[in-house]
């Protein structure tokens, strides 16, 4: 039987902000494996396999961003429900990138689910490119510490 690694330090329930923190650098780690993993798909051509890469890049970058407010989400619907109420809707982070987000997951679920219906590359390019987009912005949300900022204003969005 497999032994199940052990979590020394990190606490079960919401954790300490140490702990917060250590977890939002894993899942932006793993969402930048996601990434990476669809770059390389969709270099090889594959690109209906590259979109749910980007999506689940994009799940990881939520994940890391909702484990910093002690939230720990395993599904992605409820994981992009509650970063809405969390990150977006109080203004913190763009809604651009959500609505961006939220078209990668409508063709990821065309990519997973109607193997008949037709991924287009434009399509899957532009699920690996708002991935990428998306990532960046958590990324940068994390190292400043702040909401990310619409260019040319003072305007969070």
């Amino acid at each position: 039987m497999r032994e199940v690694p052990k979590t020394e330090g990190l606490s079960k329930v919401r954790g300490s902000k140490n702990d917060r923190k250590a977890l939002a650098a894993h899942w932006v780690e793993r969402a930048n494996g996601r990434l990476l993993e669809a770059r390389l798909m969709m270099r090889r051509g594959w690109g209906r396999a590259a979109v749910p890469s980007a999506y689940f890049a994009i799940h990881a970058a939520m994940r890391a961003l909702l484990r910093l407010k002690g939230v720990n989400l395993k599904n992605p619907r409820r994981a992009f429900s509650s970063f809405n109420n969390h990150y977006v809707r109080p203004d913190l982070f763009p809604q651009a990138l959500m609505v961006e987000a939220e078209t990668v997951g409508k063709i990821r679920e065309l990519a997973d689910y109607y193997e008949l219906a037709p991924i287009p590359k434009a399509q899957a390019r532009y699920a690996v490119t708002a991935a990428a987009r998306f990532v960046a912005a958590v990324e940068k949300f994390i190292k400043n510490n702040e909401p990310v900022k619409r260019k040319g204003s003072g305007k969070t969005k």
